[in-house]
């Protein structure tokens, strides 16, 4: 059975802006980036970059590498779907 794909914006949105009662404008403002980026991470549609991993560590006292890691186990599963796609 596949592992299920989870966006880091998922883990965001459910594990650190909602439990906050933070929107994504508040964290936009906190870490000084356009709300369209945050907006855009949580909704799936950006990968998350080193930069913004950074900020976003240091706002909730993670560490960039546990937000580059989901990026990258999101990113991995992507692949090995498209690769199971692929005639053989």
């Amino acid at each position: 059975m596949p592992a299920a794909r989870t966006h880091p914006g998922q883990v965001l949105r459910e594990k650190f802006l909602v439990p906050r009662h933070m929107d994504e404008r508040a964290l936009a403002d906190a870490i000084d980036l356009p709300v369209k980026h945050i907006r855009e991470i949580v909704r799936g549609s950006q990968a998350m970059t080193a930069g913004i991993a950074s900020k976003l560590a240091r706002y909730f006292k993670t560490t960039p590498e546990f937000w580059l890691n989901l990026q990258a186990a999101y990113d991995l599963r992507d692949e090995d779907d498209e690769e199971g796609d692929a005639p053989a």
